[in-house]
């Protein structure tokens, strides 16, 4: 779904939902807890167990709660678990399924019941994996790691769970199935880093072992690149590994860019790992820097190499590196960071450069920081910059939340006001088209998009109910549906259309009168506009954790194709940009209405009313 409203608008939406629901005489209620069970024996109980699985599978997510309220009834009698055991190699599958769970609820099960629970795996009932894991003896666990590779499974799956419960008696297994890994397309190594990350401590005994098959001349390089991704997989509980892994590097460089890899994930020393990627690497900068960040002061040898990144052309790098400055304690780059405080181009920017300054304990930016804190426009860095400054003079932490992409992506989220108190003035139809005015003349500029989704190829079988999207099974799918633009202006010669599918993507282009169609700008489009003598369209996204936004400089080049170019960044997503006058747009955000001016000053709308908090 489109994510364009603001959160005022959705919040209206639910307040009409429900005024027109309680006019209705209609009152949601929760579901009803299951009937509990009243069968008065264990062989009455086994047969409402019949009857349940006749009627509902208990491998539903619906009959969950009905399932455990009966096999708790089950569990009160004695002679209880032998008889679940024995249902295990029932004829009707689902009542297997049944008994299984009700294995889970109970108490751990009792070790002389082993074979049956193994001979129950062959039959992949759904639970049974949990239930083994309650039997605390090696031959259990080796059983469940078997399993759990045996049937392709994946972390947070029953058969994951299993190998959780039976922890430390796994890892000796867990070794040896990194050892037997099929080869060469590294799936066996890829699952069994997602059980060894889902089991976190308690798998660390495994690391010793990991690392003598890849220190083995005869494992294949495939076979020790396997081990040390299942290394990796155990984070920060295989740094003492560190030093062997250093020293594997040299005696195999066939595998260093795995062990390079895993060395980040552990926790050790990684600057000059970071430096190397990122000479190596420049399609991957962004992912680069992010993990920069995540690595923290590890990786602070790559300080040398962020601080050039501060001027990239991408705006994107350039907030990225500032948050990575920041986040390894690279204090040589605080000057660098100063000037991007009252960056005109991106407010975001200004933010993180505030951000990182309070991280580094900067005392030579305490004057900017107090200027900003008096000055900026937008009022969450006027905060930040005071945040910054308190945390300098006290060496208390930043208490902003950088976290994956940057607490920058939580500006103002709650919106600034209720409405702007300003006037604006659109232009007509003959030179801007909207949704919901111009709905029938935007119709005749539809144009057919095209959606890009990856998805586990057709026939993949679920493993635990789920089908896993894995690199081994990931295909590229296109679907072409025909789209009708959010919104046009006119241009010498045709128009500029922008679509918005919300996470599903959107697009500018430029449709000529004769019909000809050039892609311009591979992103949503909420708003087009001109300000000064300049085309300015906005466009970004508001989906779960993102709230981005930007205003593109659109025009013609030199050989006459059009183009788009960053030219400011927002506080958030837009939602609309509507003309003021000649010289000035209102551009609707999710983090605040924002005036934009020709020469690309920028400052929040007044406020006609203060929203009220819901």
């Amino acid at each position: 779904m489109p994510m364009t409203r603001s959160a005022r608008t959705l919040r209206l939406w639910l307040a009409l939902a429900c005024l027109f629901l309680a006019a209705s005489g209609f009152a949601w209620k929760p579901p009803s807890p299951p009937e509990p069970a009243t069968c008065g024996s264990l062989e009455a109980c086994v047969t409402e167990m019949r009857a349940f699985v006749a009627a509902k599978d208990p491998r539903e997510v619906k009959h969950w709660d009905a399932a455990k309220v009966l096999v708790a009834r089950v569990l009160t009698f004695d002679g209880a678990q032998a008889r679940l055991v024995a249902l295990l190699a029932d004829p009707d599958r689902r009542m297997a399924d049944l008994a299984s769970t009700g294995l889970v609820e109970g108490p751990a099960v009792d070790p002389r019941f082993l074979p049956q629970l193994v001979a129950g795996l062959d039959r992949n009932l759904y639970n049974l994996p949990i239930a083994l894991g309650t039997i605390h003896t090696d031959e259990a666990a080796r059983h469940l790691v078997r399993y759990y590779m045996a049937s392709n499974a994946h972390s947070g799956g029953s058969a994951a769970v299993g190998v959780g419960r039976a922890g430390e008696r796994a890892v000796p297994f867990i070794v040896e199935a990194t050892r037997n890994a099929r080869c060469c397309d590294h799936a066996d190594a890829d699952r069994l880093v997602g059980l060894v990350d889902e089991m976190g401590e308690t798998a660390a005994g495994a690391a010793p072992g990991l690392v003598v098959i890849a220190q083995d001349p005869s494992s294949s390089d495939v076979l020790a690149a396997d081990a040390i991704e299942v290394l990796a997989g155990l984070a920060r509980h295989a740094n003492a590994m560190a030093p062997q892994l250093v020293a594997l590097r040299e005696q195999r460089p066939a595998i260093a860019d795995a062990i390079d890899f895993a060395l980040v994930e552990i926790g050790a020393p990684s600057g000059e790992i970071f430096s190397r990627r990122l000479r190596d690497n420049p399609d991957q900068r962004e992912w680069l820097l992010r993990e920069i960040a995540r690595a923290g002061a590890v990786a602070r040898a790559v300080g040398p190499d962020l601080v050039p990144l501060l001027a990239d052309a991408d705006p994107e790098i350039r907030l990225l590196a500032a948050t990575a400055i920041g986040s390894i304690g690279y204090t040589q780059g605080a000057d660098a960071l100063v000037p991007l405080l009252d960056d005109p181009r991106d407010v975001k920017l200004n933010w993180a450069a505030a951000d990182a300054l309070g991280r580094l304990r900067a005392t030579q930016a305490i004057p900017p920081l107090e200027r900003i804190a008096a000055t900026h426009w937008y009022p969450d860095i006027r905060a930040l910059a005071q945040r910054a400054i308190a945390a300098i003079r006290t060496g208390a932490p930043m208490d902003s939340d950088t976290g994956w992409a940057g607490g920058y992506d939580a500006l103002g989220f709650d919106d600034r006001c209720g409405d702007s108190d300003v006037r604006v003035a659109e232009p007509g139809r003959r030179d801007k088209l909207r949704s919901g005015r111009d709905d029938a003349a935007l119709k005749k500029l539809g144009y057919v998009a095209t959606i890009v989704g990856y998805g586990a190829a057709e026939g993949t079988e679920p493993v635990d109910g789920v089908i896993h999207v894995t690199e081994q099974n990931m295909v590229r799918n296109e679907e072409h549906v025909a789209e009708v633009p959010r919104v046009a202006l006119r241009v010498d010669g045709g128009w500029l259309v922008g679509g918005d599918r919300g996470e599903w993507g959107g697009e500018l282009l430029f449709i000529s009168d004769d019909g000809v169609k050039q892609a311009i700008y591979d992103d949503n489009i909420q708003g087009l506009g001109r300000i000064g003598d300049r085309i300015v369209a906005a466009g970004g996204i508001a989906h779960m954790t993102l709230n981005d936004g930007t205003l593109l400089d659109v025009r013609r080049g030199s050989d006459g194709r059009w183009q788009a170019i960053a030219w400011r960044g927002l506080p958030g997503a837009p939602w609309d940009l509507l003309r003021v006058d000649a010289d000035t747009s209102l551009v609707r955000t999710q983090s605040g209405d924002v005036l934009v001016d020709a020469d690309g000053t920028m400052r929040l709308a007044p406020c006609l009313k203060k929203k009220v908090a819901q």
